[in-house]
């Protein structure tokens, strides 16, 4: 409350391209519950799980598979167990691919992208594998912050329709205990799913959170009846060069634009993702710009913090802004060719950091304003550029925070377009892991 009454008065003007962005913080949105990624059938080592969840990127979500087969879940366990230890505030996500193969029947419903689907005989029991699972990762000082009934089910995993995902949850949806209930992670965050869901008060009462992925679609905003919307998955990987690593900076700032509280890419290991995994010219265990340039929203928008107004005309730069912890961030996408002058007025400010990962460096490096005022900071943004302008509010004046670059023995840019994220139907089997767009990871995949 002290926070928000102080920066109330401030309105932060910001000339680019001769147009201005205007940061108005007390018109506010929603809250931000974290940035993350997934760790699924390969589990990475310590060293990757401390490098994921350290001060290096700074991941606050972490999701995992709920697998059909417990003798997986100590893994599993192990893994999260690990993520904790190196940051305690962690948020993990269990999805589910496929329940038990006991619990699956033959289909030959036409819409199904696989011939499997859960035996409505068998829902009571699902809903007592899903608290299995709940239960075992507390137990094994693991807690899941919330479980998904079904990882896709439009998708080739195990087959629902948005009426018997709905229909279930109006019968089971209450009998989850333990984690907060997500539902219903379409492939491509299909409103039909969710508006069904939706549409029916007590199905709607026994989801907490509405999931869902961004294959083949771009984020919009709509009305959640007041639940959390998570993006719990996508992934770029036609083109691992800068040029998509940019796409998903410019994707992350309309998701929160769209008032989505949560963004969740694919595998944090692999070598379109976070740190490499010794393919595709990528060093094993090693950061990757697409990890450095996430790093800036995990690390710098931290769960909690409140999304709050910003406008403008520049058709080169994407942005947001936040408040929280008597910070206020501006996170900016420069997608232009050439470099932008940045000026922030708060109130006051005591002092700032501005972290960029640009293409001429791709790693992290701190920019120094080259005009400061109490209450304004001017930044030349660099060309093909992502940055976090942190201010920590006071009247002490616009000083530079002290502030190392990182820097780190990173693989250059892949450019090879090795697979497209194109999903094509194949047969998957209960508890099977595709190896399309990569989802298996490991030597033998090439997505």
């Amino acid at each position: 409350m002290l926070f928000k009454s102080a920066f109330s008065l401030a309105v932060l003007a910001i000339p680019v391209f001769g147009g201005t962005l205007t940061v108005n913080s007390a018109t506010t949105y929603q809250n931000i519950d974290g940035f993350g990624g997934m760790d699924g059938w390969t589990y990475m080592e310590n060293a990757d799980i401390d490098t994921a969840f350290s001060s290096s990127l700074g991941l606050t979500i972490l999701r995992v598979r709920v697998s059909d087969n417990t003798n997986d879940w100590a893994n599993i366990a192990k893994s999260v167990k690990e993520a904790y230890r190196i940051n305690a505030n962690i948020k993990v996500l269990g999805s589910t691919w496929a329940p038990p193969a006991s619990m699956l029947e033959t289909t030959t419903d036409t819409s199904c992208k696989i011939n499997q689907k859960l035996k409505k005989s068998s829902w009571s029991d699902y809903a007592a594998h899903l608290n299995s699972f709940v239960t075992y990762m507390k137990n094994n000082g693991a807690p899941l912050y919330a479980i998904s009934m079904q990882n896709e089910p439009d998708w080739e995993w195990t087959c629902w329709s948005a009426t018997e995902m709905r229909d279930w949850l109006k019968t089971y949806g209450s009998q989850i205990t333990g984690a907060k209930l997500v539902a219903p992670e379409s492939l491509g965050f299909s409103k039909s799913w969710h508006e069904t869901i939706l549409a029916d008060s007590t199905a709607a009462a026994n989801v907490d959170i509405i999931g869902g992925h961004l294959y083949g679609s771009t984020p919009y905003s709509f009305d959640s009846k007041g639940k959390q919307v998570w993006m719990t998955e996508h992934l770029l990987n036609a083109n691992v060069g800068w040029t998509e690593t940019m796409s998903m900076a410019t994707e992350i700032n309309k998701v929160m634009s769209s008032g989505w509280n949560a963004y969740i890419w694919w595998y944090i290991k692999r070598y379109y993702s976070f740190i490499g995994d010794g393919e595709q010219g990528s060093v094993n265990g090693v950061i990757l710009p697409r990890g450095w340039v996430f790093s800036l929203w995990a690390k710098n928008v931290l769960p909690g913090y409140q999304r709050i107004a910003i406008t403008g005309s520049s058709v080169s730069f994407d942005y947001t802004a936040y408040s929280g912890s008597n910070k206020l961030v501006v996170m900016v996408t420069n997608t232009g060719s050439a470099s932008s002058t940045v000026i922030q007025l708060p109130a006051s400010f005591s002092a700032y950091t501005a972290s960029f990962v640009s293409q001429s460096n791709q790693i992290v490096s701190t920019l120094s304003a080259s005009a400061t005022t109490s209450t304004s900071a001017t930044f030349n943004v660099p060309a093909s550029s992502v940055g976090a302008i942190v201010f920590t509010l006071g009247s002490s004046g616009g000083t530079s925070s002290t502030k190392t670059t990182t820097k780190a023995t990173s693989s250059s840019a892949v450019t090879s377009s090795i697979k497209t994220t194109t999903k094509t139907t194949s047969s998957a089997s209960s508890g099977s892991c595709s190896a399309l767009y990569g989802q298996c990871g490991g030597s033998t995949y090439t997505g």
